[in-house]
């Protein structure tokens, strides 16, 4: 199926289910902006902490702890309740336009002008892929507001440390998408569709042998046929590996640009420690979990 028709299909079914999207979209949101605040006050919390204790027992005494805490609860709360929300709201709307694609594309391949032509195979790799592309598609809906959520986030606690290290994460952030985009193409586009048609031919003979089955056991053609599909096995093992070998390239790229935002924090931030802390861990989960999400939602 094309990327047109894929679309168009999802234009459809999505209709009736927009509003749980969007709902779903703003608790995504709302998670990832917790996770970053929660990340950020629990390392200025830990921090301020013990610098207090370092200074002292009167220090010690007259640091406030009960607000910090408190705000952690309640972050950590948002965070585990809106994430649930951003679940329940997000599968369900992707699960009920599945069921529209699956009947739409279902009578697609029968349409077909010789539905002959379609072998049962190739019947089942196109029910099976197509659906859990576009699975994937629906279910990564909401990653793209709270990728966006998070990296603004993120950038405003980096601004309170410098505008400088601002100013560096967002061209960080900018750079690793680009090269994300560049680099997918290259890295899985190639292997994608070198797995999806070895494994379209490994089930059409599959069917194909199944069918036969009484005269593959009355000609003891069994160790040929083992034969013929480890072929076809270890050419789709060869394009899985090198898919994960590709996502593997990406990923380093996403922890190498983590790295690289710790470390210009720590160097250009001109705050005290423990807000310096509260803005690295925030540019952390902006790169670990944002950054990440905004690839991959890209």
């Amino acid at each position: 199926m094309s990327r047109a028709d894929m679309d168009r299909l999802l234009a459809e079914a999505i209709g009736p289910e927009r509003r749980a999207f969007r709902i779903a979209g703003l608790l995504a949101a709302a998670a990832t902006i917790s996770a970053v605040l929660l990340l950020g006050l629990s390392g200025w919390f830990i921090t301020g902490a013990a610098l207090a204790g370092l200074a002292g027992v009167l220090a010690a005494q007259g640091f406030n702890y009960l607000v910090p805490s408190a705000l952690i609860r309640l972050l950590a709360i948002i965070r585990t309740t809106a994430r649930y929300g951003e679940r329940l709201c997000g599968h369900r709307g992707a699960l009920l336009a599945l069921a529209a694609v699956r009947a739409r594309l279902f009578d697609r391949i029968l349409s077909e002008r010789d539905v002959r032509a379609v072998s049962a195979g190739d019947a089942v790799t196109r029910l099976v892929q197509d659906i859990g592309a576009l699975e994937d598609r629906l279910i990564r809906r909401p990653a793209l507001p709270a990728a966006l959520a998070g990296a603004a986030i993120g950038l405003v606690l980096a601004w309170l440390a410098s505008p400088w290290a601002s100013l560096v994460l967002l061209a960080l952030l900018v750079g690793l998408v680009l090269w994300a985009h560049l680099a997918t193409p290259h890295l899985l586009a190639s292997a994608a569709t070198d797995m999806a048609a070895a494994l379209a031919r490994l089930k059409a003979g599959m069917v194909d042998y199944a069918a036969a089955s009484p005269e593959i056991l009355a000609y003891d053609l069994a160790p040929a046929i083992g034969r013929s599909l480890a072929v076809e096995t270890a050419e789709l093992d060869s394009a899985r590996r090198r898919f994960a070998r590709g996502e593997a390239i990406i990923d380093a790229g996403l922890v190498l640009g983590g790295g690289i935002a710790m470390g210009a924090m720590l160097i250009l931030s001109h705050a005290s420690l423990p807000l310096t802390v509260l803005e690295n861990g925030g540019a952390k989960l902006d790169h670990g979990g944002g950054g990440e999400v905004l690839l991959r939602a890209a």
